[in-house]
């Protein structure tokens, strides 16, 4: 989450300083290079993480399973693949192919289908009957679920009522929400030296009911 809140932030100096150069010069002078660069890895990593956390890696589990690789693996080439069709289209200007823009946004919104797909197993695991008494197991599946509903507004903001309101290429609506999704994850997973089993008392509340709005939310996905 660090090395991304970096990236976010060389994201934007190179946005800025590709803007002002295309303001005073009329050419970005190779910061626009910079910036699809730094876009690349940035949205590389976010997927990587994301996928990460919804296996549970190295919050409630030490290592990844064949399937969990697997899949980890299917994001970040179908991000790369995403990544390499877009800078295509921007090199290709005004006249590039639709059919190009079609292929790359289908590629995107497969991927991120894709990453649905460990929250659910994860959603699944924690509701096995030795996972129903420890405090321990009990918040970490309430942080599960918050990162999900947050990883699910993210993706249904930024990939399809931003497409449906014909608005993708507006980076400073993208820019805020990625920046929104970063600290609302910072704040779920935030390190905590309370009693876990305290916290599972406050939100037995909750126990009952989120494992039933995940499952909502994945369908409606």
């Amino acid at each position: 989450m660090g090395v991304l809140l970096v990236m976010n932030l060389v994201v934007l100096i190179s946005a800025a300083v590709d803007l002002y150069y295309v303001k005073f010069t009329g050419t970005p002078h190779g910061s626009d290079v910079l910036y699809h660069m730094c876009k690349f890895v940035r949205t590389v990593l976010l997927f990587t993480l994301i996928v990460l956390i919804g296996n549970g890696y190295c919050f409630w589990k030490p290592f990844l399973e064949v399937k969990e690789k697997l899949v980890l693996m299917i994001v970040i080439l179908l991000q790369v693949w995403a990544n390499v069709y877009a800078i295509f289209e921007w090199k290709a200007g005004p006249y590039n192919n639709e059919e190009d823009v079609v292929d790359s946004l289908s590629i995107d919104f497969i991927c991120c289908f894709i990453i649905f797909v460990p929250i659910w197993f994860s959603v699944i695991w924690f509701n096995k009957d030795n996972h129903e008494t420890d405090g321990n197991d009990v918040m970490n599946r309430v942080r599960l679920c918050l990162f999900g509903f947050a990883v699910f507004a993210y993706v249904f903001f930024t990939r399809f009522l931003m497409v449906a309101f014909l608005i993708p290429s507006n980076h400073g609506v993208q820019e805020i929400s990625l920046l929104v999704l970063c600290m609302v994850v910072f704040y779920i997973f935030r390190p905590s030296d309370e009693d876990c089993d305290g916290k599972a008392v406050e939100m037995a509340a909750w126990k009952s009911d989120i494992p039933s709005l995940c499952y909502a939310v994945v369908a409606t996905v």
